[in-house]
């Protein structure tokens, strides 16, 4: 219900949306990281990853210029999940330094926009982010995240399992959520509100 929320009024609940995002962020990260680095078992890896996706939460949501910068880092990614995902019907890059060029390089690009523009920026970054969770979610109920494995293989440059066509509507489902919480952000709920009053 939260990620409906988020798409539909994300600008309207500031605050709330700038938690999310840092958090989201953060837990997603430090959870891989001690995945592949730590010994330790993946319940005290979770636990890590959540202390501390916790504590980035309430930084982005304190610190209004830091949830501005993550939002956009968190655009910036989704940017570069659909131009791997189209690049790769053309292009296999061999070098693990290109997706990881093309990703650093949108996350700042939109980081910085959204540091400019803020209101458009927000409001497009948390319509990305509510698809994306509602995409994520229908994923895992009907193929087991095998369309977001198949995203992250795309960052590690690894072979996936070939998808079939319903997981492409899985995956369409997501700029569908967006280009409607789009619309309804620009239309209904942003309308008349400012988050610096």
């Amino acid at each position: 219900m939260w990620c409906i929320s988020c798409g539909e009024t994300g600008y309207r609940c500031f605050k709330a949306v700038m938690f999310l995002v840092g958090f989201i962020l953060a837990t997603g990260i430090i959870f891989m990281i001690c995945e592949q680095e730590s010994s330790l078992d993946r319940t005290i890896n979770a636990a890590i990853a959540l202390g501390i996706g916790l504590l980035c939460g309430l930084l982005t949501m304190i610190i209004e210029v830091v949830g501005l910068f993550m939002t956009g880092v968190h655009m910036g990614l989704f940017m570069a999940v659909a131009v791997l995902i189209v690049m790769e019907q053309f292009y296999m890059p061999s070098e693990l330094y290109i997706p990881l060029l093309i990703t650093f390089g949108l996350c700042i690009v939109f980081a910085l926009l959204t540091l400019k523009f803020q209101k458009e920026c927000v409001v497009l970054a948390t319509s990305l982010i509510g698809g994306a969770i509602v995409t994520s979610c229908s994923d895992y109920f009907l193929e087991i995240l095998r369309m977001v494995q198949y995203i992250y293989d795309r960052f590690r440059l690894r072979q996936s399992a070939e998808l079939c066509w319903y997981s492409w509507v899985v995956f369409g489902v997501w700029p569908f959520i967006s280009l409607i919480g789009m619309l309804v952000q620009f239309t209904i709920t942003s309308r008349g509100y400012n988050h610096k009053d």
